[in-house]
């Protein structure tokens, strides 16, 4: 009696009658069973905890960049030390701060490393996903529950044209009716991106590059508007180890001093030029 089997013809899915009744016992029969209850978490680890914006994907474990923001904050009151000039530590450093939900602050051994926190996790996305579309059959990621976008005409048209190209990016988009389209599967590595938003630009994309246009030579323009859409968006707080595994990232990643547009992704500020800029030594 709580399900209607009725919603779908080929009875592929259900509607739960009460949903947010079940929502509450999952989440917290899940809560219980990791032994966090909400009294327990401290401040700190909630706030680590937070939701953040979908797409940043650390996949290392938070625990081994907490490290990072120990040393990090080391270096913040020790920059005019011997160790700010030895060349320890890793090319862009160790995170200090987050300036007005824009830039990554850096200090590495030649001095301040100034991060575009979007444009730098942008190429990153982007090289991983052209990574995948190497592959034969790209990872992808099922929704549990189908996300149901709105969809003007021309975006049900392009999804029904361009099926193959999706399917081939690793998407299960169908329409749900008139104006509505069902997405039922994803690249993995954007499972956790804005699903909506995505469908939206990668339609317009479509749109934009016509029928004639083969997967192969249209391939790396989808994959850059993609990661534009995934990538990390200004004004997302990030945590320090999050700063941390975004630096450590963007060594380990091709051309990651430029975004797909073309734009610096970051800058690096040396010791005798901060110096010249506040006279010191004069």
């Amino acid at each position: 009696a709580g399900v209607d089997v009725n919603v779908h013809p080929a009875k592929t899915e259900v509607r739960l009658r009460d949903a947010r009744s079940v929502h509450q016992f999952v989440f917290h029969a899940v809560q219980q069973a990791l032994g966090r209850p909400p009294a327990a978490v401290p401040v700190q680890a909630a706030h680590a905890a937070a939701p953040r914006q979908a797409g940043l994907s650390v996949e290392q474990p938070i625990a081994s960049y907490l490290e990072f923001a120990a040393r990090a904050a080391a270096d913040a009151s020790a920059a005019q030390t011997d160790r700010a000039h030895s060349g320890d530590g890793p090319p862009l450093g160790y995170a200090l701060a987050q300036l007005h939900g824009l830039y990554v602050l850096a200090q590495n051994a030649s001095g301040l490393v100034l991060v575009d926190m979007h444009a730098a996790h942008e190429r990153i996305v982007y090289e991983r996903l052209k990574r995948s579309l190497d592959d034969a059959a790209p990872a992808t990621q099922s929704l549990l529950v189908p996300v149901l976008i709105d969809a003007n005409e021309i975006e049900t048209a392009t999804a029904t044209e361009h099926a193959a190209t999706l399917a081939a990016l690793g998407f299960d988009v169908s329409a749900a009716g008139p104006n509505r389209l069902a997405v039922r599967s994803l690249p993995a590595l954007l499972a956790r991106a804005p699903v909506a938003e995505l469908m939206h630009a990668l339609l317009d994309e479509l749109a934009r590059l016509g029928a004639h246009h083969a997967f192969d030579a249209a391939r790396n323009e989808l994959a850059a508007t993609l990661a534009c859409h995934a990538a990390v968006h200004a004004h997302h707080a990030m945590t320090l180890p999050e700063m941390n595994a975004l630096l450590r990232e963007m060594e380990s990643c091709e051309r990651a001093d430029q975004c797909n547009h073309g734009r610096p992704t970051w800058v690096q500020l040396t010791l005798p030029e901060l110096d010249r800029l506040f006279l010191r030594g004069r």
